[in-house]
């Protein structure tokens, strides 16, 4: 029996997903030596991947079919939170440049592989979030609302996202995993370009 398309996405993205851990701002977190000033750019870096990318990601009618739904899943909306309080005007917002080069997302199933990254994103938050609560003394409501996206639903919004990969990227597993690595990659390349 072969594999399952989260064993493929999880396998055939490995490499991208550990050099994604490198960066210079995620081995700040980990090592507790990001300063505020670091991680407000380190969201705005995020926030100008993702805003543009979700605006080509929502509404999609056939991932809504299987359950997708995108009140709750966009992350733009919690970047913008927590940038506004860590100190960001409407006007400052709005200026963060936006990245250009995004990933293939022209149709359902390599959105899904986007949603893979962010999505799965969200399980490293967790372990992130605790680390910058330690150091910069922030919580869910003082910065911490992206890396904290689900709070104690973030277990249980991963299973369903899990579902709707599997159901929506059947019969279309190559353009997913595609998706996925291009979307890793370009990633790294905006953050590694903007530090």
């Amino acid at each position: 029996m072969g594999q399952s398309i989260m064993e493929r996405l999880r396998g055939q993205t490995a490499e991208e997903h550990e050099r994604m851990e490198e960066n210079r701002y995620a081995r700040a977190i980990m090592e507790g030596t990001l300063d505020a000033a670091g991680y407000r750019r380190y969201l705005e870096l995020f926030y100008g991947f993702i805003q543009p990318a979700e605006e080509r990601i929502y509404p999609d009618a056939e991932l809504e079919s299987l359950g997708l739904e995108a009140a709750v899943r966009q992350k733009a909306p919690l970047l913008e939170s927590d940038l506004e309080k860590l100190g960001l005007s409407r006007e400052e917002l709005g200026a963060i440049p936006r990245c250009a080069e995004l990933p293939d997302l022209s149709d359902p199933a390599r959105k899904l592989g986007y949603l893979y990254v962010l999505e799965g994103s969200t399980l490293g938050g967790q372990i992130i979030s605790r680390k910058l609560a330690a150091s910069l003394g922030l919580d869910e409501d003082r910065g911490l609302a992206y890396f904290r996206a689900y709070g104690d639903d973030t277990r249980s919004r991963w299973l369903e996202m899990r579902s709707i990969i599997e159901q929506g990227a059947a019969g279309r597993e190559e353009e997913t995993i595609a998706a996925a690595k291009e979307t890793f990659a370009l990633l790294e390349r905006w953050v590694a370009a903007s530090a």
